[in-house]
């Protein structure tokens, strides 16, 4: 289907809106964008409410609107009434979410203020709430629970976990934080279930706040409850599809790096050990994502082997500490985690890896350190009480090196837009661009040449990172390596990236469409060549949530691009003991035979594996909590494990959306 959901949401642009605040000052910029405020309020809205300038989360604290006083300047002069409605109808809502959030401030400072416990505990005890709950999702085989309500439980966990360490960063003071030696009755730790229950909801929240900066939310007032309507269903599905769609990818991919790697040492009689496996996994992934070659290139100063050395170092740490199998019940910081003041940690790293320096280790222990800035636990592992750095073990077990790096590269974009820095990081994207030629000439005997030319009097450059002919028909391949997104915020920047690239995949193709003398001699091509037809098509390493015909581009991800190629068509699987049943996607016979121009076509526009995901997201009510949310939700689990007794109604699910496909 041909739409434009990367272009036509203005409130994509943040980043520009960004760099004018950046670059003019917050007082000029408001003066400039209210003036322009009548000639397009469509912009201006989209700047104010994508930057967020009149709720600040973490620190509100009145109901007053600090913009008001530009507002009331608009409101007094002879402007149009659409105008002063929109505005008004703007301003409406950023009052209903300043209420929710001084109301969930409120909430939870009122189940801090209430523990037993003395407040200087806060930290510690919810610490070791964390780790024994990460634990038992993982192994505790008497959870009646699948796989993938596992795994859900595990990222909800980290992911409220960082919302709630957030808060406490703003609102208690950690300085004066204690307890680390100090053992916690089950009772103490119960009241975390309390805040985590006040987490979730301000977690659904702060989504809220974010599809309301990037796209559009509705809030309603009744006797009962906030009701808050994901209007954007485009925007949040394809968030959703984008992220459980790289979950499945990545864990099918390092199933079958260790299953390859497991066979190896099989036929060569030797048996890696849990570390030594997850080490190599790691290193095959960033060789493959990467570039072997390109492992000396500098995040923050420093080596990028050095930084995965960094995180080697703390899953080696975690490893080695859960072995011991200590009693778990002894419910305190110090039984529980790996606590080691920063100059123990900063030697330990330094006997690690004997190339890492000093000042070395203290920058990556610093940056692998949970802060205001920080994502996420997985990215920043380390919590700081007072002169000790904590690890929970087995959250650091299961991190992935290669997505902690390339969330690294994403501060490094942010700060190169602060500070107008040139950092060197398009070695990813020639990587890419060699993965997918390396691929396609093995896999289906398909030759990809760069196209390139610089015309030095009118200062012009045209570049096409891969073309090749098939069928007498061209196609013209951008690549792009953006860094995964799985924030709102980062799915944002992202489509704006995307955005961007489709511009400047047109201007290119446009050039070499009218020069295709220029095409032919660059290609190799036979003079007498004569190209049908030209398509052109935008690939990307990141995995997208939506994808298919794009205004007059084809859109593609590296997933999906592959499975074309090596003929694997999408499946569904369900597990049953050792039983694997799938069901195959094979519309068209897209995945059968050789690889034409038109196969290639359909199987872009139909995006099967984009397509079944999409089907298992519906928008539903999620009334739950205190506030009510008509968002999209995932509704049948991509894979299955164990004799649970909703094994049929779950097939009959799959088998719905196997016929619902090939319908279309």
């Amino acid at each position: 289907m041909n739409n434009n959901f990367y272009t036509r949401n203005r409130q994509f642009d943040y980043l520009d809106y960004m760099n004018e605040l950046d670059n003019l000052g917050r007082t000029k910029f408001l003066e400039k964008t209210f003036e322009e405020a009548t000639q397009d309020i469509d912009i201006f809205l989209a700047k104010i409410k994508s930057l967020g300038l009149e709720i600040k989360p973490y620190s509100i604290s009145n109901y007053n609107n600090p913009l008001l006083k530009y507002y009331n300047k608009i409101f007094s002069e002879n402007v149009n009434n659409e105008i002063k409605e929109k505005m008004k109808s703007h301003i409406h809502q950023v009052n209903q979410l300043k209420n929710l959030f001084i109301e969930s401030n409120k909430s939870i400072n009122k189940e801090i203020s209430m523990t037993n416990i003395d407040s200087k505990y806060i930290v510690p005890m919810f610490i070791i709430f964390l780790e024994h709950n990460l634990e038992l999702f993982i192994s505790d085989k008497n959870l009646d629970i699948s796989m993938e309500q596992r795994i859900t439980l595990y990222d909800s966990y980290i992911s409220f976990s960082a919302t709630i360490l957030k808060y406490f960063f703003h609102n208690i003071s950690m300085k004066e934080q204690s307890g680390i030696n100090r053992i916690f009755s089950e009772k103490d730790l119960l009241w975390n279930i309390n805040v985590y229950s006040k987490a979730r909801e301000r977690d659904n929240l702060m989504d809220a706040f974010e599809y309301w900066k990037y796209s559009k939310i509705e809030i309603e007032n009744s006797e009962k409850k906030m009701l808050i309507d994901f209007i954007d269903e485009d925007f949040n599905r394809a968030v959703l599809v984008s992220n459980f769609r790289y979950k499945n990818y990545m864990k099918n991919v390092e199933s079958d790096i260790v299953d390859y790697k497991i066979r190896s040492d099989r036929y060569f009689t030797k048996r890696l050990s849990e570390e030594e496996l997850s080490i190599y996994l790691s290193e095959t992934l960033c060789q493959r994502y990467l570039g072997e070659d390109n492992l000396n290139q500098m995040i923050f100063g420093i080596e990028l082997n050095k930084w995965l050395d960094g995180i080697h170092f703390l899953q080696h740490e975690a490893m080695l500490y859960l072995k011991k199998k200590k009693n778990r019940n002894i419910f305190s910081v110090q039984n529980l985690c790996i606590v080691k003041t920063e100059f123990k940690w900063i030697k330990g790293l330094i006997s690690f890896s004997k190339e890492i320096k000093r000042e070395e280790a203290k920058t990556i222990l610093g940056k692998l350190t949970f802060g205001e800035q920080s994502k996420d636990l997985i990215d920043a592992p380390l919590i700081k009480v007072q002169n000790q750095l904590i690890l929970l073990p087995t959250l650091a077990k299961s991190i992935r090196p290669l997505s902690a790096v390339l969330s690294m590269f994403t501060r490094i974009e942010d700060e190169e837009r602060k500070n107008q820095e040139d950092i060197a990081l398009s070695f990813k994207g020639i990587e890419f661009e060699k993965r997918l030629k390396h691929l396609m000439k093995v896999s289906n005997n398909i030759n990809a040449n760069r196209l390139y030319i610089k015309m030095h009097k009118e200062e012009i450059e045209r570049e096409i990172d891969l073309a090749f002919v098939l069928d007498d028909e061209l196609f013209l391949v951008e690549c792009k390596f953006f860094n995964q997104p799985y924030t709102v915020r980062e799915h944002a920047k992202t489509n704006k990236k995307i955005k961007n690239s489709i511009k400047q995949l047109n201007k290119n193709a446009d050039y070499f469409e009218q020069n295709i003398d220029i095409v032919i001699e660059q290609m190799n091509l036979k003079k007498d060549t004569l190209i049908k037809e030209t398509h052109r098509i935008l690939l990307t390493a990141n995995i997208l949530g939506e994808a298919g015909q794009q205004e007059n581009i084809l859109m593609i991800d590296e997933a999906s691009f592959n499975a074309f190629l090596l003929r694997n068509p999408p499946t569904i699987s369900n597990y049953n003991g050792n039983i694997q049943e799938k069901v195959y996607f094979n519309k068209g016979k897209m995945f059968t035979g050789k690889v034409t121009a038109e196969k290639l076509i359909n199987f872009i526009k139909w995006q099967p594996s984009v397509k079944s995901m999409k089907n298992m997201i519906n928008k539903a009510l999620d009334s739950d909590g205190e506030i009510d949310y008509l968002c999209c939700q995932k509704n049948i689990e991509s894979f299955f494990v164990g004799n649970d007794t909703k094994k049929n109604e779950l097939l009959d699910k799959i088998s719905g959306i196997y016929e619902e496909l090939l319908s279309d």
